[in-house]
């Protein structure tokens, strides 16, 4: 896989997180708790996910998409990502797996709450790390300004995320 192709399937992990998001808060408002901590958790399991294809890495186990963002972001201090993070998403897969497969497990209100309002804020913060590095991204490639300081940049560029969706196939993120 080429980096563009890396960039265009963190855009698409992201943008199923957003749907994913969307649909844990419309259960655990209609009282569907399991439910809710299932999409909750898949929330914050497809935002890691975006996260790693940014670095060209892909997993195939939900333990291992939790090592790997423990690994690569949270003990290096990348974008900002912390220990609790780290807690709270392995917090989030357990009560997920409880939720779908233990049948005599209880469910309840304030648990799922904590789940889907960390799941948001969590994809909140992946998708702006995620802006930030398609803006340095492209703020790398322009031949015409190779000195302009990125901070610059960002407040210029006036970019939205669905116009940098767009310009994340062009993009090539090293």
């Amino acid at each position: 896989m080429q980096s563009n192709d890396y960039a265009a399937l963190a855009v698409l992990r992201l943008e199923r997180a957003r749907e994913l998001l969307i649909e844990a808060e419309d259960l655990l408002k209609n009282e569907h708790y399991k439910s809710a901590n299932n999409r909750a958790y898949y929330v914050i399991e497809k935002s890691i996910n975006a996260l790693l294809a940014i670095d060209g890495v892909m997993t195939k186990t939900h333990k291992g998409c939790l090592l790997l963002f423990n690994k690569l972001y949270v003990r290096t201090g990348k974008g900002g990502f912390s220990q609790e993070d780290y807690k709270q998403a392995a917090k989030a897969e357990e009560i997920r797996s409880v939720s779908d497969y233990d049948d005599f497990y209880i469910a309840n209100k304030k648990e799922t709450r904590e789940i889907v309002e960390f799941a948001g804020s969590f994809y909140k913060r992946v998708d702006e790390y995620i802006e930030l590095v398609f803006l340095e991204a492209i703020a790398n490639k322009r031949k015409d300004s190779p000195t302009i300081p990125f901070e610059d940049i960002v407040k210029e560029s006036g970019f939205t995320m669905d116009e940098l969706r767009k310009l994340a196939d062009e993009v090539e993120i090293e």
